[in-house]
């Protein structure tokens, strides 16, 4: 007999906990809801169409998750949003180069000021940049949605993998609010503060969050303890203020800031690094170089919302954001002066959204809109060898890279739906966009090891059409089934990061080219027995075409640098299944499961020339991912204690598209547990232990090798224990 391989296991773990999950919700009654029970689920309110809407007639693929979902799964950033919603892939990484982060496959980590994200993040409606947003906490989030595939024809940039959309909590004319303090292992220590009234009652009101991390990490360095990977500390706070000079008139305003400090996760040296006897065991690394990272980000967004007559509401948002990253990281994993790299980023933003859009309307609704953005990034990026290189004669030299980018992206968007009947719809929608990028580029040299680079001067003008056309049919009033196509597109640059391999014409050697993706999807909104039982999920194709990919490329040194190159065609195919299920008044389950298989089909010389890559898996895209949480409370003296418990499966992936086995990153399952107490009407309190990885799972997040060709490990974190406690007024 042969061994079951551990996709197999996996899969079938994963399909035997929603047949389980299904059975104790009584799925086996097909009947559908003719009236919700009082012990039906609540109804989900998104804004994934630029309107408030039920999640159930929305033909777009979207997850929704509230801000008491969050605490109760101990999420506290977007890199964990996985535990929650299967289709995204993250992982623990830095807050500047390594920020990376994707959706049905499709990931961004690039540190290049000339290359856009795959995947959108807005914040009320303002698109929060480049990959480093996701790095921004969580404190006074109401509501994150996670729309998947391209999402053009409604958000602001376009992005062809998908978006998060949150949503802060807002402001009434009662006072409010809310404190959250934790302790953990590891130095772990959270607050959050969200404050909130009226200024003039019925006119002005104003809240103020203040979000502050810290954390001493998880990763000892033998050779430096007072440098330890993963410890950092983190402030968010943000200020708004509502405005309401008529009935028919709003005015949000708001401020923002970001500060950081900590030390980078650049990872251990493992077997068969030479390098790996000089930290045993996992968790542990030996290095000298005092290894850094800050992010500072600060922003402002004004929005106006306001009713033109006839039903048409006009929204415009203005927004502006300033971003300076740093980082330093000790690469060579050595307590040698082998090699040391830093890197400074800096970014402005302006952008501006025009929107009109139609009354609510079960027969039509439409929406068309204007979207502006100009962008200046920098960046220096210096590598300096040390001692102990290597090779005698590249010692102690310094190569300096500089680079600029100055973008303006101008798109026209719409979109609509319209009955054709009372059972079926029509939803389409056109985008146009023109991106322009003037970029500069020079970088002293290293023989051998870097190249030398006059100062370089070019540009890249990008135009696109996207369109997007779906049949939605109604089938019951609890059930919906949709179809869609839609194109994406991303906008070609030129490689800005330093640059290894000889360039003989800038022009051509250093441009990669715009990127498009078609999606194929059919889908389907459920909700079953009085509504308390919710299924929805999706089948997709999404094809690629001149798909960017940002790898580590063996160079002839025997170096490897970071470089960004165009694969001929990428496919995923996928499956994505949403549940929830009240069982009982008191027992309510969650799952999700998520099968990604992403390949590329086409990758001539992506290893170099005559070293194609076709038939490998992308990135960090595991085939199967899936979560699943229970949750029970029971009443306690006029109390309540609530529990809950969550597992998650995270299945094989790679962190490079040449699929060595070096860089293969092992599948794990991971449990979460929590225990409250919690009372109080006016006065809404809590106190929860709560456990991350319960059972002390050994697991990696990142296996690659470093320049020198060095295989290096970033693990996971170990079982982590907290207490939190809250308070709501």
């Amino acid at each position: 007999m042969s061994a079951t391989s551990p996709r197999a296991h996996a899969l079938r773990i994963t399909a035997k906990a929603a047949i389980t999950l299904c059975a104790s919700a009584g799925l086996a009654s097909p009947a559908l809801a003719q009236g919700a029970s009082a012990n039906a689920l609540q109804t989900v309110e998104v804004t994934a169409q630029k309107r408030t809407q039920n999640l159930q007639v929305v033909p777009v693929s979207v997850d929704s998750i509230s801000a008491g979902d969050l605490e109760r799964a101990g999420i506290k950033d977007l890199f964990n949003l996985g535990d929650l919603s299967p289709s995204v892939t993250g992982g623990q990484s830095n807050r500047t180069l390594g920020a990376r982060m994707g959706i049905r496959g499709i990931n961004d980590f690039a540190r290049n000021p000339g290359f856009d994200a795959s995947m959108g993040v807005y914040v009320d409606g303002v698109y929060a940049g480049r990959s480093e947003a996701t790095s921004l906490g969580l404190t006074g989030i109401e509501r994150l949605e996670v729309l998947r595939g391209p999402q053009g024809t409604l958000f602001g940039k376009n992005t062809v993998a998908g978006a998060l959309n949150l949503t802060t909590r807002k402001p009434t004319d009662r006072f409010e609010a809310s404190v959250n303090l934790e302790g953990a292992d590891f130095g772990t220590r959270n607050l959050g503060v969200w404050l909130g009234g009226a200024l003039v009652r019925g006119t002005v009101q104003a809240s103020l969050s203040i979000g502050q991390e810290k954390t001493d990490g998880w990763v000892d360095n033998l050779n430096r303890p007072d440098v330890r990977p993963g410890s950092g500390d983190g402030t968010t706070v943000r200020g708004f203020v509502r405005f309401k000079p008529g009935r028919s008139t709003q005015i949000d305003a708001a401020l923002w800031q970001y500060r950081y400090k900590g030390v980078p996760m650049v990872g251990e040296a493992v077997a068969p690094s030479a390098l790996a006897g000089l930290a045993p065991g996992p968790r542990t690394t030996s290095t000298n170089a005092p290894s850094e990272e800050t992010v500072d980000k600060d922003g402002g967004s004004v929005t106006l919302e306001t009713a033109l007559g006839s039903g048409l509401t006009l929204t415009s948002i203005t927004a502006t954001q300033r971003a300076e990253n740093f980082y330093s990281n000790d690469d060579d994993m050595a307590p040698l002066d082998i090699y040391f790299g830093n890197n400074t980023a800096k970014n402005k933003q302006i952008t501006q959204e025009l929107r009109i859009a139609s009354a609510p309307d079960p027969a039509r609704d439409w929406l068309v809109g204007l979207f502006y953005m100009k962008q200046d990034n920098d960046q220096v990026a210096l590598l300096t060898t040390g001692a102990a290189f290597p090779v005698a004669p590249l010692r102690q030299r310094t190569t300096t890279s500089v680079g600029t980018m100055e973008g303006d992206a101008l798109a026209l968007f719409v979109h609509g739906n319209l009955r054709l009947s009372e059972r079926l719809q029509f939803t389409g929608g056109l985008r146009a966009t023109r991106e322009t990028k003037d970029v500069t580029l020079s970088q002293t040299p290293i023989p051998g090891l870097a190249a030398n680079i006059p100062l370089f001067a070019g540009q890249v003008s990008d135009n696109d059409v996207s369109p997007k056309v779906g049949l939605n049919w109604f089938v019951r009033p609890m059930l919906m089934v949709y179809g869609s196509y839609t194109q994406g597109f991303k906008s070609g640059g030129y490689n800005m990061d330093l640059i290894g391999a000889a360039v003989t014409q800038p022009a051509v050697d250093l441009r990669f080219n715009k990127q498009k993706v078609e999606s194929f999807e059919l889908g389907w909104k459920s909700e079953w027995l009085d509504r308390r039982l919710r299924a929805n999920g999706s089948i997709y194709r999404m094809d690629g075409k001149d798909y960017q990919v940002q790898q580590f490329v063996l160079q002839p040194n025997g170096t490897s640098v970071a470089t960004i190159t165009n694969a001929g065609e990428v496919r995923i195919d996928g499956i994505e299944f949403d549940l929830q299920a009240r069982v009982t008044p008191s027992f309510t389950v969650r799952g999700g499961i998520a099968y990604t298989d992403a390949t590329f089909i086409s990758f001539k010389n992506g290893g170099g020339v005559g070293v194609n890559f076709d038939g490998n898996r992308l990135p960090f895209a595991p085939r199967l991912k899936s979560a699943l949480s229970v949750e029970h409370v029971m009443p306690l003296g006029g109390l309540q204690v609530r529990s809950s418990l969550g597992y998650t499966h995270t299945g094989d992936q790679t962190s490079n598209a040449n699929g060595a086995a070096v860089n293969r990153i092992p599948g794990h399952d991971l449990f979460n547990a929590r225990i409250g107490l919690e009372g109080g009407e006016t006065r809404r309190w809590s106190v929860a232990l709560w456990a991350r990885n319960l059972t002390n799972r050994e697991y990696t997040t990142v296996n690659a090798t470093n320049a020198l060709q060095q295989a290096r490990a970033i693990y996971g974190s170990p079982r982590t224990v907290g207490l939190q406690a809250s308070l709501d007024l």
